[in-house]
């Protein structure tokens, strides 16, 4: 269930850093708030890989 989890989180983040990637510069297209939840969910599945790698 936690590595559905992961991954799910990891397709999500895929979605948005492409959909952020779409435009020449982000933040002038007003993307801010894209980026930030970008940035968020690759906290969060840096967070849960590591939370992975301590259960192997």
């Amino acid at each position: 269930m936690r590595q559905i989890r992961i991954l799910r989180h990891a397709t999500l983040g895929a979605a948005l850093l492409l959909a952020g990637g779409a435009h020449a510069d982000p933040l002038e297209a007003g993307n801010a708030e894209l980026l930030g939840r970008i940035d968020a969910m690759r906290g969060e599945i840096d967070q849960q890989r590591r939370a992975l790698d301590a259960l192997r």
